[in-house]
């Protein structure tokens, strides 16, 4: 019987998943995770999460716990490092797999390494994928070290490759139950924010999540003609 971890990053969503499509294709136990590092939230150093980042974040979590809810399952939700929790996680369900998406910053390169290491020391395999690449890095008519530097000749390269984009993955329609209690999402407060943060913070006019994402694309491209209208700009 495969155990598997899905483990969330910036893929947050269930649809055109491929660590999720690999993990509800092959496993017979799915347990999706998210890691919100609370040492990141509420600090004033240089690079930390701002409040508005941060409920931005946590909104799209809350979505996603959401989507999955629909298709039968549940997201776990917890704070802390992806080095410290996934392992522990792995651990307590006897996981033998983990999905996941690859990263493109060296310091979430670096963690991913980290993790997977610890990982497969237990003889748990590990499975990444790239997930928000238009053209698979495969299908590139170069080597990434010799990427075009003039944009004219990369996008002439690129007419053929941009003839063949894959269609989104078809998503899975039902998910096993998740075996472990969910609590409830951690709050703004919880991370360390002071209650009230965001009432001196500019107001937004749209929430964090793949469902509110999904609705202005929509709205952009086909019910308003701002495509068009872009076109003609252009």
């Amino acid at each position: 019987m495969e155990t598997c971890l899905v483990w969330h990053r910036r893929d947050l969503r269930v649809a055109d998943n491929p660590a999720l499509n690999y993990a509800a294709q092959n496993a017979d136990i799915i347990i999706p995770v998210v890691c919100i590092e609370e040492a990141i939230c509420a600090s004033e150093s240089p690079g930390n999460a701002s409040v508005l980042t941060t409920q931005f974040k946590l909104e799209c979590i809350a979505d996603l716990r959401s989507q999955y809810r629909k298709l039968g399952s549940d997201l776990l939700v917890r704070v802390g490092t992806p080095e410290e929790i996934l392992p522990r996680l792995a651990r307590e369900i006897q996981a033998t797999l983990l999905v996941y998406s690859k990263a493109h910053t060296q310091r979430e390169v670096d963690r991913e390494n980290e993790v997977c290491g610890i990982l497969r020391m237990a003889g748990i395999t590990t499975v990444g994928y790239w997930d928000d690449l238009l053209v698979d890095r495969a299908s590139l008519p170069f080597e990434l070290e010799h990427l075009p530097q003039d944009f004219s000749e990369f996008q002439q390269m690129m007419i053929e490759p941009f003839k063949n984009i894959p269609l989104p993955l078809v998503s899975p329609t039902q998910l096993p139950s998740c075996p472990l209690k969910v609590d409830l999402l951690p709050t703004l407060e919880s991370l360390g924010f002071s209650a009230g943060a965001t009432s001196n913070q500019p107001k937004r006019s749209f929430r964090g999540g793949t469902t509110e994402a999904m609705e202005r694309v929509r709205s952009y491209i086909w019910n308003g003609g701002g495509l068009v209208e872009y076109v003609k700009a252009r």
